[in-house]
């Protein structure tokens, strides 16, 4: 197995665009379709799965897809939760405690239980796993995991670059559609204006505003129209906003969400 650290990444993706779309579906039928799909575009990967997971006691399952319509991932999940979690290498090293961002990439020749390894690798055609812990202030142990499945033995280094660079947000945003929260389904300016008014208090009525059609994936000229203002002062809004919020791009508004 091998362990990655920190990842000095700067790749812009998901895109702002991206991270709407998943925001917008969360609580739907159509999130997990979207969720999987964001994945596998940089990685073909044909499983992917999250799990929460409290120091000594089973994981939890939140979430599980697989490429096309089978329920493979879904019944992997489900063996590994109730049988196979304990047999998992990962959670036989030591821990990786210090709370940031790391992973750990599992080839199935890794795994020594023979049940383990057919029930949840060979069985369903899949060679390898990247696990990528979430960042907390406790042990990796009581971190949710992001675990992506290929079927050969490799992931590509761009692709694990940005499979950490948005780890944290897709966590986040899994999270809360199996939580489906009072966010789930928001379609409209006024939800994200709800959602950000309680995350960022600090903005300005029509700051709030600008930032909400933002999110909705409207270019200035857009908000103008909506608004019935000039695209200077949609401009304004946006920089004024941004200063008061200490973010620079349209990508790190669309985390002020999670």
């Amino acid at each position: 197995m091998r362990v990655f650290g920190d990842r000095n990444v700067a790749a812009a993706w998901p895109t702002p665009t991206d991270l709407s779309s998943l925001i917008e579906s969360i609580g739907r039928p159509n999130f997990t379709d979207r969720f999987f799909a964001l994945i596998h575009a940089i990685c073909e990967c044909q499983h992917v799965s999250i799990f929460k997971f409290n120091a000594g006691r089973k994981p939890e399952g939140i979430y599980a897809q697989s490429i096309g319509q089978n329920r493979d991932a879904e019944d992997c999940a489900k063996r590994y939760t109730e049988q196979y979690w304990h047999l998992d290498p990962i959670n036989q090293m030591e821990a990786i405690d210090d709370g940031h961002l790391a992973g750990v990439y599992t080839l199935a020749g890794d795994i020594p239980a023979n049940d383990y390894r057919n029930e949840c690798y060979t069985s369903v055609g899949l060679g390898s796993r990247l696990t990528i812990f979430g960042q907390s202030d406790g042990p990796a142990e009581s971190r949710p995991r992001l675990n992506v499945y290929v079927r050969g033995k490799f992931f590509s280094e761009s692709s694990i670059e940005k499979l950490f660079e948005s780890s944290q947000v897709l966590l986040s945003l899994a999270q809360r559609h199996a939580d489906d929260l009072p966010m789930a389904g928001s379609r409209n300016a006024p939800d994200f204006e709800h959602l950000l008014r309680s995350k960022i208090p600090c903005l300005t009525p029509r700051e709030t505003q600008v930032c909400a059609q933002i999110a909705r994936g409207l270019t200035s000229e857009g908000i103008a129209l909506e608004l019935g203002v000039s695209i200077n002062t949609v401009l304004t809004y946006r920089k004024r906003a941004y200063e008061r919020m200490g973010i620079t791009s349209q990508n790190e508004l669309m985390r002020a969400f999670m």
